[in-house]
């Protein structure tokens, strides 16, 4: 955790450039997706960091399951999920 941010909530911001998609509605269509996969999963987040989402244009191609679970990936990846009981439960000990 970065110093001095204990208890601070981890903040999430999207950048959906143009070279994504010349289209204003593609590029909106895509940060409304990100914004919903990401709504559930701020509670989860571990507190005090910044997150950046820099999308690359071949999300334009992915479905929305093949999305979300991209981005819990990452998520996970990153160690940033905070480990729930149900996340528990579900593993095999």
């Amino acid at each position: 955790m970065p110093a001095g941010c204990e208890g601070i909530p981890s903040q999430v911001g999207l950048v959906i450039g143009r070279k994504v998609s010349k289209s204003a509605v593609k590029r909106n269509r895509l940060r409304r997706q990100l914004r919903e996969i990401l709504r559930p999963l701020c509670p989860n987040l571990k507190p005090g960091y910044r997150l950046l989402f820099i999308s690359k244009a071949n999300l334009l191609t992915y479905r929305w399951p093949e999305l979300r679970a991209e981005v819990h990936r990452l998520l996970q990846k990153a160690d940033l999920l905070v480990s729930t009981e149900a996340d528990s439960d579900a593993k095999p000990s």
